[in-house]
């Protein structure tokens, strides 16, 4: 088998609206806010970071 030719990875943080600081009261329904972080890494390529 050939060895991977690039590399993936995610994470995600989701926080609760109602740790939320700040006036929020134009967002009807507000739940949860989340972020997602990608990182990749190509076989003869520089890391990228999204």
């Amino acid at each position: 088998m050939p060895a991977p030719t690039r590399i993936e990875a995610r994470t995600c943080h989701v926080l609760s609206a109602r740790e939320l600081d700040g006036d929020f009261s134009t967002w009807n329904g507000l739940t949860s806010i989340v972020m997602v972080e990608n990182y990749r890494a190509a076989k003869g390529k520089g890391p990228v970071n999204g």
